[in-house]
């Protein structure tokens, strides 16, 4: 039986995790969703696949022990796809892919 909150596919939005600026202390840096990722979740539905957004940064801000594995697992979803628009996240989004 399906899981009634499955989901076909995850955007997953993966900022520069953690960053030390002598002004802000230990933060995280590319905290916004790239605009394209809407249009893609639009595009999903569209074509009858069921999709939503994970902002890493602002699950990891509401609960540090947020496991993106988990989370894709509990929705069952086939598909998870991790956003890559600056090159700051690159190594975050990767390590997160993994």
């Amino acid at each position: 039986m399906k899981n009634p909150e499955h989901a076909d596919c995850i955007l997953i939005h993966v900022p520069k995790l953690l960053e030390y600026d002598s002004l802000l202390g230990w933060n995280s840096k590319v905290n916004f969703i790239a605009m394209g990722m809407y249009s893609l979740v639009e595009e999903l539905t569209n074509k009858g696949f069921s999709s939503h957004i994970v902002n890493l940064a602002a699950e990891k801000t509401l609960n540090p022990l947020f496991s993106i594995a988990n989370h894709v697992k509990y929705f069952e979803a086939p598909v998870a796809a991790f956003s890559l628009h600056w090159h700051p996240q690159t190594y975050d989004s990767i390590e997160a892919a993994r």
